[in-house]
């Protein structure tokens, strides 16, 4: 076990899905499901390998495909097993969300990104 901190949960869903994750935890353990997030990630990057492939090069329409609601769950398993992550290493939303800004600002010094009409700087 890591650094635990309390866990920011919004709503009821948000707490059958905690409940559940922890269920994960106790009966696999935490260095399996930490794998896990990584097998959950080669899937997303898989389905997405194939979007890239077959739409974007053909120039076919993805928006109601089943190669799109594979994306989706894909995306939907990465998301689980990285609120278990966050929960391992007693990430916070907050503390998370931070440090996205920070990235964000960081691109935008370097010049990729012009947000100033957002009246960041």
């Amino acid at each position: 076990m890591y650094g635990r901190k309390k866990i920011e949960v919004k709503n009821e869903t948000e707490k059958i899905v905690y409940f559940v994750q922890l269920l994960l935890m106790f009966k696999y353990g935490e260095n399996h499901q930490l794998l896990k997030l990584n097998e959950e990630m080669d899937e997303l990057g898989k389905e997405i390998i194939k979007y890239v492939t077959k739409y974007m090069r053909e120039g076919q329409s993805f928006e109601c495909t089943s190669e799109r609601k594979k994306i989706v769950e894909e995306m939907a398993d990465v998301e689980l097993c990285l609120s278990q992550v966050k929960y391992i290493f007693g990430i916070l939303d907050s503390e998370l969300e931070k440090v996205k800004e920070q990235k964000i600002k960081r691109l935008g010094v370097r010049g990729v990104v012009d947000y100033s009409f957002l009246g960041l700087r």
